[in-house]
């Protein structure tokens, strides 16, 4: 199981990459359970405008509970606040 680390005011698409292994995991994840492809850049994007789009935090948890990884909803929105 992986994304146990504190990660104590980490933003939410910063922890989201963290939790997953990065970029690409996020994608393929993401991929995984919706059936719609993914880029990379575009996880990466995310994490440059510091911002998850609304549209995905469903299947992020989704795509999170499918690979094993830590991930709440909470997460999703506040990040890693102490």
């Amino acid at each position: 199981m992986r994304g146990v680390r504190n990660m104590a005011n980490v933003s939410p698409p910063k922890l989201v990459v963290e939790r997953f292994g990065g970029p690409q995991a996020v994608a393929t994840a993401l991929e995984a359970v919706t059936g719609r492809p993914v880029n990379r850049s575009t996880v990466a994007t995310w994490v440059r405008r510091d911002r998850l789009p609304g549209r995905v935090l469903a299947d992020l948890l989704r795509a999170a509970s499918h690979a094993g990884v830590v991930l709440t909803h909470k997460e999703l929105i506040d990040g890693g606040q102490s």
